[in-house]
């Protein structure tokens, strides 16, 4: 049974070279796109501890931080308006 998670939508481009490279990846491991690339991003992000990700964070200026942060937002934002 599958359990059903709440979702986000990410939207981004890539070039052709990359897109052809996911699609055959796809298509030999027998998964759509979304699948493959779900993958990929939860094998990246699983690589990252809680305690190395915390560290990572404190190196960034809490200026800067913050910048990112509300970089990151206003691209939500003007995703969810598409």
């Amino acid at each position: 049974m599958k359990t059903k998670y709440k979702t986000k939508i990410l939207n981004f481009r890539i070039d052709e070279k990359l897109h052809a490279k996911l699609k055959s990846v796809a298509i030999a491991s027998r998964k759509t796109f979304t699948g493959l690339i779900t993958d990929i991003i939860k094998d990246h992000i699983d690589e990252y501890s809680e305690d190395a990700l915390v560290d990572q964070l404190r190196q960034i200026a809490p200026e800067k931080r913050l910048n990112l942060i509300h970089k990151i937002e206003a691209e939500e934002k003007e995703m969810g308006k598409k």
